[in-house]
């Protein structure tokens, strides 16, 4: 006897925020089953709302157009996609640069202990984050990735911005 395929529920707040994205023109795709929920980077992000981790945890693609910009998913958390950044690739750069520099590094360390990256662009070599302080969403670019801008009062506006084709968004991605 065969049994029947059990159907995919993508939770509807994933599937509402895809569907933004495909709005905008962006190439999205859902996986078929949620990757394993894990922690990857341990109680640094332990404040980052479970909505966050869905989205990445149900999205096996989320990129512009020109393939430039992309939200950092699962697989890119668990270091198995083939972006050639790492998630937090800004983060990395700026500890290089901050090398010998024990006040500066720290600085970084701390800046990025609260700003948790969820897109990344290399247009202009920049990030979208979610801010500890407020769960806001922020953009910064190169070569100071740590100064940044308000883009969005939370995760779900963001995709809303997506939604109308943000004039802000067009610029920063």
């Amino acid at each position: 006897m065969n049994a029947e395929p059990v159907p995919v529920i993508i939770p509807a707040h994933v599937e509402s925020k895809l569907q933004s994205l495909r709005r905008a023109g962006w190439n999205v795709a859902a996986r078929l089953n949620a990757a394993d929920e894990r922690d990857l980077q341990g109680t640094r992000y332990a404040w980052v709302p479970d909505s966050v981790r869905d989205f990445q945890r149900w999205t096996a693609r989320a990129e512009n157009p020109d393939r430039t910009a992309w939200f950092i998913l699962q697989a890119e958390l668990e270091g198995t996609s083939d972006c050639a950044f790492s998630w937090d690739a800004w983060e990395r750069m700026s500890l290089d640069a901050a090398e010998g520099d024990g006040p500066f590094g720290a600085g970084v360390r701390a800046f990025w202990d609260d700003h948790y990256p969820i897109v990344q662009h290399v247009t202009t070599y920049g990030h979208l984050s979610l801010r500890h302080d407020g769960l806001t969403i922020v953009s910064g670019m190169e070569p100071e990735f740590e100064e940044c801008s308000p883009v969005a009062g939370n995760f779900d506006e963001l995709f809303l911005l997506f939604g109308e084709r943000s004039a802000l968004l067009r610029e920063l991605l």
